[in-house]
């Protein structure tokens, strides 16, 4: 796997992580984060990052979405955030806390292979181990398969609860 990914200004919309023929568009929601960085990861239990690519605000920020695409990052890839802001519980109610890794809320399939509940919830650890989403592919090739385009009256409809 080439090292380090080539990175592009990315698209803010859709949310979450969309893959393409060339790479991967991450895109991630937070109003009050100061900084970001994606964590690449090579399997679900690679023990260190493959790539860590902080955002720019001013590049790879649109509205409240922060954004990236990365060249080369195809389906099976895993990844974390980590995200900075504001940590003042008192007046604000913000708990960013930069050394935790972040699962991505809008990740289509998930790994927790090393996550720890009980290291999760330390917060003395500096980097617990954490969750990770996993870049899917949706693409499917369906061949020479085409839609019937039987008439609705012609068709026959089945309710099954499992």
């Amino acid at each position: 796997m080439k090292r380090p990914f080539k990175t592009h200004i990315g698209a803010h919309f859709p949310p979450g992580a969309r893959v393409d023929a060339h790479g991967t568009n991450f895109s991630i929601f937070s109003r009050h984060a100061t900084h970001i960085e994606l964590l690449l990861y090579e399997s679900a239990t690679a023990p260190a990052p493959l790539q860590i690519i902080k955002l720019d605000a001013e590049h790879h920020r649109t509205f409240f979405f922060w954004h990236v695409y990365v060249e080369g990052v195809q389906a099976g890839i895993h990844y974390t955030w980590r995200v900075e802001g504001p940590s003042e519980t008192r007046y604000s109610g913000f708990r960013f806390d930069a050394r935790k890794e972040l699962l991505d809320p809008w990740a289509r399939a998930v790994t927790d292979l090393l996550w720890e509940r009980d290291k999760a919830v330390d917060f003395t650890l500096d980097s617990p181990p954490a969750m990770r989403a996993v870049v899917v592919d949706d693409g499917f090739d369906w061949g020479a398969d085409m839609p019937l385009n039987h008439a609705l009256e012609n068709s026959v409809i089945y309710e099954l609860h499992v």
